[in-house]
């Protein structure tokens, strides 16, 4: 279930394989790290990004794949 920040209405969202797959890999990765964190994307000091935080790493990353072929249109990632 999310809220969607602009209306407040809330969704339920269904998982699926690749989802649970990424979501596992990311619990998984939070046991090495020095602060353990309930964040899936979170900062270096477990907690959560900022919005501006998040995309200020984000859209370089995302213009790069889209550019290379690796992203077929660009998209929205919403924290």
């Amino acid at each position: 279930m999310i809220c969607q920040q602009k209306t407040g209405k809330k969704q339920l969202k269904l998982w699926t394989d690749r989802l649970h797959d990424a979501v596992k890999l990311a619990l998984k990765s939070n046991t090495s790290s020095r602060s353990q964190s309930m964040y899936l994307i979170r900062g270096r000091i477990g907690q959560r990004y900022t919005r501006d935080g998040f995309n200020s790493t984000w859209s370089p990353e995302q213009k790069a794949a889209y550019e290379a072929g690796a992203l077929p249109a660009r998209s929205r990632f919403m924290i």
